[in-house]
């Protein structure tokens, strides 16, 4: 008896940590996949889609990114060999790199696309000077009202 009280006091403790581990003020998403390097940033390591995957976001209230690297994040790799996709109606990016983030390379064979009733719709944006080495056998696209970027740097 004493075991299994022991045992649902550790599972219950659990779920309150792991339930108020996120909040929205501290701008943490359900989509947010890093680890904190020590100095603010984050860690990233490698993103991969397989084939007959999907990534997608569908009208957020201001940027609509599937996969958006945030200041100071560090991703090494991202392959996607199915469907990265943002739809929005403000601004569409398939994949976002801001500022001081990094991606070393992405590899894309699948479909990267950013699409809506925005003007601004990007498959790939570079918000920075990263560097990124950009290989693809499949689709980058970004189609809008009047700007639409299948890879778009600055």
């Amino acid at each position: 008896m004493k075991v299994k009280k022991f045992f649902g006091f550790f599972i219950a403790t659990g779920l309150i940590l792991l339930a108020s581990s996120c909040s929205k003020e501290e701008g943490c998403h359900e989509c947010h996949l890093s680890l904190p390097d020590g100095n603010g940033g984050e860690i990233m390591w490698e993103i991969t889609n397989s084939s007959g995957g999907t990534i997608k976001v569908i009208d957020s209230a201001l940027n609509s990114g599937a996969i958006r690297i945030n200041t100071g994040g560090v991703v090494n790799t991202i392959t996607n060999h199915g469907t990265i996709s943002a739809t929005g109606s403000v601004h569409s990016r398939g994949i976002i790199s801001i500022s001081t983030a990094t991606i070393d390379r992405i590899n894309n064979t699948g479909t990267i696309i950013a699409q809506g009733g925005s003007s601004s719709n990007r498959g790939i944006a570079f918000w920075n000077d990263s560097g990124t080495s950009v290989t693809n056998s499949g689709t980058i696209e970004g189609t809008g009202n009047s700007e639409g970027y299948g890879i778009r740097i600055g």
